[in-house]
């Protein structure tokens, strides 16, 4: 490959890199609007898992009460958020037909124009998109830590009542 274009590619990747700053940005901003309260959650989760291997009981315990509730108005939010997601689709669409109206010339000039004018709600319109992904999958993720939270518990509790009962003569 020429130094020429690999140079043209590395500053490619830089504009991306800057671009995708203020995207991701806003990403998380409307995601921290409906995911707040799970997300400081689980990351208070992994600081419990960091200072121990294992979890204790009364631990799993407040994890099995707390995420399905904040997993509830996660997903609530989850519902604004598409509606939100849709109005950024009918945004951009309106900015890009009023350009496309007020532009001279060809069908493929006036597109173009419209197209380049209409960036920012462009990049609206993608941030509202993953921002929807991103939640969903936090959710997903969180639906997996409370599955899993409840069957080590149970485990727990089926091996306390073994060892009871073996005591007990049963």
């Amino acid at each position: 490959m020429e130094a020429k274009q690999e140079s043209k590619m590395r500053q490619i990747k830089h504009k991306v890199e800057e671009e995708s700053v203020a995207i991701n940005s806003l990403v998380d901003t409307i995601v921290n609007r409906y995911n707040k309260e799970l997300h400081e959650f689980i990351e208070q989760v992994r600081g419990w898992l960091r200072a121990n291997d294992k979890l204790t009981s009364e631990e799993l315990e407040k994890l099995i009460i707390q995420i399905p509730v904040f997993m509830y108005f996660a997903s609530e939010g989850l519902e604004k958020l598409g509606v939100e997601g849709d109005n950024s689709k009918a945004v951009k669409m309106e900015a890009f037909n009023n350009i496309y109206i007020e532009t001279a010339g060809t069908i493929e000039d006036r597109k173009k124009a419209s197209e380049l004018a209409t960036l920012p709600e462009y990049y609206v319109e993608v941030a509202y998109t993953r921002a929807y992904k991103k939640l969903k999958t936090q959710i997903e993720k969180a639906e997996h830590i409370f599955t899993g939270a409840k069957k080590i518990l149970d485990k727990r509790v089926s091996e306390t009542n073994l060892n009871l009962r073996d005591r007990h003569g049963s």
